[in-house]
C-alpha cells in the first residue's frame, strides 16, 4: 500500500518512525565508523539510532487512530528525549522537539507550516548546545531549512502552488526533499569545516544521520515507502528482510564508502586536548573521560501554587544546567522544556517506558564530559532547587572509549530487524556490565571497569526502564547486570523479555542488593577474560561469598571518643568473624576520618587489607564487606545496625 497526501498527517508520522529507525539500523555501524568529534569513540550512529528507536516507541500502536501530526510529533519527541543517547542522540531529540513545538497545534502540515517547523527545529537544537561549532549536525539542520524555505518560495514563484495552502498535492514532498539535499550538501563540505573531520578524511556522521532521517521523512510524506509481507518495516522489524534499504540510505552508505578512514587518521584525545596555558580549539571536543546524562522531571509538580513557580522556573532550569555543567566539563548539551498540552492531552505510551509524566510536565536531558561526574551529578541536583516537585531521573555515567583505529566492522543481520545490541556479534565478545549504585562517589570507578553506571536515589525503588536503556547501551548481547537492589523474580524477567527484542540474547542479573556486592562483583568480573561465562561466574562467587553490614555512626562520635561506637563495632566484628582477605569501607560523607583509621587497624589485626572508600553522600553511614580468600567457601550475610 501507498499514500501520498502532500500533507504530513498522522499516520505520515508513524510511517516515518518506522521509516527512520529502519534507515538509521541500515546505516548506524556506518556512523560509527566514522565518527570523530566530539569524542572518537564510533558511536554516532548507535545513539542517533537509539534516540530515535525510544522516539518511535513513544508512539500508539494503532498509527494514532484520530491523531493529528501535531499528537503524534509530541510523542515522538518525548519518547526521543527521555530515551536520548550520546551527544548526537541528545540534539537529535531537541531537533525532534523543535519541530514538535512548532507543529503541535497542525492535525495535518503543509508545506509553510511544514518549513516552519524545519526552521524551529534547527534553532532549538543550535541553543541547546553550549557552544556550537559549524560542520556539524547543527549546520546540517540550518542548511536543510534554508534549503525548505528557498524551495517554497520557489513554489511560489513559479506557480505551481495551489490556492489553497497546501501549494499544491506535492508541495509537502518538495519542501522535505529539498531539506534533504540542504542536509547532504551541508555533510558534504562539513570536512572543510572542522579541522577534526579533514584530518581523519570523513564526514560528519551526524550530519549524514540527519540526512537519512530526512529522506525517510520525505518518503513518508510522499508515501513511497515499501511495504514487507508483514506490513510496513516497524520497530519490531518484522519483514525487515524482504525490504531493500531505501534509496537515500544507499546513497548515504555509497558516500561514505570512500570516506572510511584510515587507522592513522583518526583523532587521538591529543587532537582534542588544550594547548599549554590556552583552551581546547573546539567547543564539543569531549575533553572529560566520562560521558554523565541525566533527565530532570518536572512532570510531578504540584498543581497549586507550588505548580505555578515551577512553571516560571522552567524557562530558566536549561540556562542554569548549561551554565554549570560548563564549569564542570564540555561537550555540553541540554534539551527539553514543556511540551504544549494542547498537543498531547494524555499520557504517551511512553511512560511505560519510563517517558514520566504526561500532558502538563516538563522534562530536560542533560549531557556532558567530565573528569568529575559527582560535580556534573551536583549541577543537576542544584538546578532542582527552584522547581518544586522536580526529580532527577536516570543519571547514567559512562567511560569514554576513544577507539585510535577505525570501530570494528560489524556486518549487519537483516532479519534482526530494529534492535537495539550489535547484529552479527563475533563469537567470544566481551560480556557487558551494568553496575547500578546508591553511591556517587563509586561512579567514575566504577564506569572505569568498563560497566555502564546507574546512579540510584537511596531508597528510592529501580527505575526498570532506566535499567533497561543501560542493558541496551552495553551495547553486547550478553550483558552483565549488578542492580544494588534486590529485585523480584517477575521483574528480572519482564527486563529479559525486553531487552531480549533489543536484540540482548542473555541477561545475567545478580543478587547483588547493595553497593559493595556491585563493588566486589564488578572487581572479581575484572580478573578474569572479558568474553565468555568466566566474568559473570566469578562475580557470582564475589556475591555470594561477601559478608556486608552497615552501622549508623553516631553524629557526636570523634577520636576523642577513642573506642569504636558500639553500632560500628558490632557490625565490623560480624563481618571479620570469618576468614577475610579484603576489608572494603563505604564510608558517607559525615563520617570521620578517624574513625575509619581505626577500622583500617582493626581489620590488619584480623589479617584483612582494608580499602577505604567515600560514598560520596550525605550522612554519617558506613558499610563494610569482607571478602573472604579465594578458597573459602560461601558465608553471606547481611546485616543493618
Amino acid at each position: 500500500m501507498s499514500r501520498a497526501t502532500g500533507v504530513l498527517d498522522g499516520p505520515a508520522v508513524a510511517a516515518w518512525a518506522r521509516e527512520g529507525v529502519r534507515s538509521l539500523g541500515a546505516v548506524r555501524r556506518a556512523l560509527d565508523r566514522v565518527n570523530v568529534f566530539p569524542v572518537p569513540d564510533a558511536d554516532t550512529g548507535t545513539n542517533m539510532y537509539l534516540t530515535f528507536l525510544d522516539g518511535a516507541r513513544g508512539l500508539p500502536d494503532d498509527e494514532g487512530g484520530d491523531a493529528g501530526a501535531g499528537q503524534m510529533l509530541v510523542r515522538l519527541a518525548r519518547g526521543a528525549l527521555v530515551g536520548a543517547r550520546g551527544n548526537s542522540g541528545v540534539i537529535l531529540s531537541e531537533y525532534l522537539r523543535g519541530l514538535a513545538v512548532a507543529l503541535a497545534a497542525h492535525p495535518t502540515v503543509a508545506a509553510p507550516a511544514l518549513a516552519d517547523g524545519l526552521a524551529s527545529a534547527a534553532r532549538t537544537a543550535r541553543r541547546a548546545v553550549a557552544r556550537p561549532v559549524g560542520g556539524t549536525i547543527l549546520t546540517a539542520a540550518d542548511a536543510a531549512a534554508r534549503a525548505a524555505a528557498d524551495a517554497l518560495m520557489d513554489e511560489d514563484a513559479d506557480g505551481t502552488a495551489g490556492p489553497d495552502t497546501s501549494r499544491g498535492a506535492a508541495g509537502a514532498v518538495r519542501v522535505v526533499a529539498a531539506a534533504r539535499d540542504g542536509a547532504l550538501a551541508a555533510a558534504l563540505r562539513s570536512r572543510g569545516e572542522l579541522d577534526v573531520l579533514a584530518r581523519a578524511d570523513v564526514l560528519d556522521a551526524g550530519a549524514l544521520g540527519l540526512t537519512v532521517l530526512l529522506d525517510a521523512l520525505r518518503a513518508a510524506v510522499g508515501g513511497t515507502l515499501a511495504d514487507g509481507p508483514d506490513g510496513p518495516e516497524g520497530p519490531q522489524g518484522q519483514g525487515a528482510a524482504a525490504v531493500a534499504p531505501p534509496a537515500g540510505v544507499s546513497e548515504v552508505l555509497a558516500i561514505m564508502s570512500t570516506t572510511d578512514p584510515a587507522p592513522d587518521a583518526r583523532p587521538t584525545p591529543a587532537d582534542t586536548a588544550a594547548p599549554p596555558g590556552g583552551t581546547r580549539s573546539g567547543p564539543d571536543d569531549g575533553g572529560g573521560a566520562f560521558e554523565v546524562m541525566f533527565v530532570v522531571d518536572a512532570t510531578s509538580a504540584p498543581a497549586d501554587g507550588a505548580r505555578a513557580a515551577a512553571v516560571d522556573a522552567v524557562p530558566d532550569l536549561a540556562v542554569r544546567l548549561r551554565a554549570g555543567l560548563g564549569e564542570v566539563g564540555d561537550s555540553v548539551v541540554v534539551v527539553g522544556g514543556e511540551l504544549t498540552a494542547e498537543a498531547d492531552t494524555a499520557p504517551p505510551p511512553a511512560v511505560e517506558r519510563g517517558a514520566h509524566g504526561g500532558a502538563h510536565g516538563a522534562l530536560w536531558q542533560a549531557h556532558v564530559h567530565t573528569d568529575d561526574p559527582v560535580a556534573a551529578v551536583a549541577v543537576g541536583r542544584s538546578a532542582l532547587a527552584d522547581v518544586p516537585g522536580a526529580a532527577l531521573r536516570q543519571v547514567r555515567v559512562r567511560h569514554l572509549v576513544r577507539h585510535d583505529g577505525p570501530a570494528p566492522e560489524v556486518e549487519a543481520d537483516p532479519s534482526a530487524g530494529a534492535v537495539a545490541a550489535p547484529t552479527g556479534e563475533p563469537p567470544g565478545a566481551p560480556v557487558g556490565v551494568v553496575a547500578v549504585t546508591t553511591a556517587p562517589g563509586l561512579v567514575a570507578d566504577l564506569a572505569r571497569a568498563d560497566a555502564v553506571v546507574l546512579l540510584r536515589e537511596p531508597g528510592a525503588e529501580t527505575d526498570v526502564p532506566a535499567l533497561h536503556r543501560a542493558v541496551v547501551d552495553a551495547g553486547r548481547r550478553h550483558v552483565l547486570v549488578l542492580p544494588g537492589d534486590a529485585l523480584d523474580p517477575a521483574t528480572v524477567g519482564t527486563l529479559r523479555d525486553a531487552v531480549r527484542e533489543d536484540g540482548v540474547e542473555q541477561l545475567d542479573v545478580l543478587d547483588a542488593p547493595t553497593d559493595l556486592h556491585v563493588v566486589a562483583a564488578l572487581a572479581a568480573s575484572q580478573l578474569v577474560e572479558a568474553a565468555g561465562p568466566g566474568r559473570v561466574a566469578s562475580a557470582r562467587a564475589a556475591t555470594t561469598h561477601v559478608r556486608v553490614a552497615r552501622a549508623a555512626v553516631p553524629g557526636v562520635w570523634t577520636t576523642a571518643h577513642g573506642a569504636l561506637p558500639d553500632a560500628v563495632s558490632q557490625a565490623l566484628a560480624g563481618v571479620l568473624a570469618g576468614p577475610a582477605e579484603v576489608l572494603t569501607v563505604l564510608a558517607d560523607n559525615d563520617v570521620d576520618p578517624g574513625l575509619l583509621e581505626a577500622v583500617a587497624a582493626r581489620a590488619a589485626e584480623h589479617g584483612a587489607e582494608p580499602v577505604l572508600l567515600r560514598s560520596g553522600r550525605t550522612g554519617a553511614g558506613v558499610t563494610f564487606g569482607a571478602e573472604p580468600p579465594a578458597d573459602a567457601g560461601p558465608d553471606r550475610t547481611e546485616t543493618t545496625r
